[in-house]
């Protein structure tokens, strides 16, 4: 991006930004249905994530050009990639921990990849049928308002000043989250710090190019949403582990029933090699978890100093660079 970004009326330059997104995902859009392209459904919802977070962070500069119902209809096509988002993080997880894990705890984790194959391929069927009628539903009309966004700017602030405004509410906002954050059970607090964290990479990434201590604070914020990102993950595998296993130990009793009433011998409750591998695999995601969010509190708990100090140089950086532009247009 231009130097001319952050000297723009902030609304066009959301136009212009969010144009360039909207067309990313457009492009992206063909290699979720090809199964051979491993990254296609990752890069159409990043794209779309960047949109709906610069829409959202920006909206007070819109004055009603955009409306909540396009916006919602944003929001619904990214959800309709949740499902083969999910059942991909947990395969690659899964095949990850193979090697690691004894036969037995293999079994139950190969009963899980076998059905997860069948959930996988539901998912991305159902994404085919309904993706590209969804896309089409947003394209156009969102296209139109940017293009009138970009073509009669109407808001009073440049894109860096607005840009510092919504960093100062989010850091706070973060810290807030993060404080509430004292124990890996505090999940719902996690998450919106997560949240909250990407909203800030997704805020400052398009003028890191332009403004040094906005490159500074965006790497810094990967890092972040790379630590918290992770441990969401865990959170999503313990819940799917906790969904799964009944049907393992159903699966295992049925056996045993039929063994029971076949049989005259004495009666055996062994061979639940399924029940075993999914505890198992769910006990090292919950190791997982607990190194995961004592590295969290090591680096933005005890470190808390340096990470603010990071983001009040990006916010101060941004005002600078909005005096400047504001002279030179004067």
């Amino acid at each position: 991006m231009s130097m001319q970004l952050a000297s723009l009326p902030a609304d066009h330059a959301v136009a212009v930004i969010g144009r360039r997104l909207f067309k990313d995902a457009g492009k992206a859009l063909p290699r979720v249905h090809d199964a051979s392209d491993v990254e296609g459904l990752h890069d159409f919802r990043v794209a779309l994530r960047r949109l709906r977070s610069l829409l959202k962070a920006y909206w007070d500069e819109f004055d009603g050009r955009i409306d909540k119902p396009l916006y919602r209809r944003l929001k619904s096509l990214t959800s309709l990639t949740n499902a083969a988002r999910d059942t991909e993080v947990t395969r690659a997880w899964l095949l990850g921990e193979l090697p690691r894990l004894g036969a037995r705890q293999r079994t139950g984790v190969q009963w899980w990849l076998r059905r997860l194959e069948v959930s996988h391929a539901e998912a991305y069927g159902q994404l085919n049928k309904r993706l590209d009628a969804a896309f089409r539903r947003v394209a156009r009309p969102l296209d139109k308002r940017l293009k009138q966004l970009a073509a009669s700017p109407r808001s009073p602030r440049l894109f860096a000043d607005a840009c510092a405004v919504q960093l100062d509410g989010l850091v706070v906002q973060l810290i807030e989250w993060l404080d509430a954050a004292r124990q890996l059970e505090d999940e719902v607090a996690l998450h919106r710090a997560r949240i909250t964290g990407k909203r800030i990479r997704y805020l400052l990434s398009p003028l890191a190019k332009e403004v040094a201590a906005c490159d500074i604070a965006v790497q810094e914020m990967t890092r972040f949403q790379d630590l918290l990102g992770d441990i969401h993950d865990c959170f999503v595998r313990a819940a799917a582990i906790r969904a799964v296993l009944p049907q393992a130990a159903g699966e295992w009793s049925e056996r045993l029933w039929e063994n029971a009433m076949a049989e005259q011998g004495r009666l055996s409750v062994a061979g639940c090699e399924e029940v075993y591998g999914l505890l198992a695999v769910g006990r090292r995601n919950r190791e997982l978890s607990e190194r995961l969010f004592r590295r969290l509190e090591e680096r933005y708990h005890h470190e808390r100093d340096d990470f603010l100090t990071i983001m009040q140089r990006a916010s101060q950086a941004l005002r600078e660079t909005g005096l400047v532009a504001a002279l030179q247009r004067a």
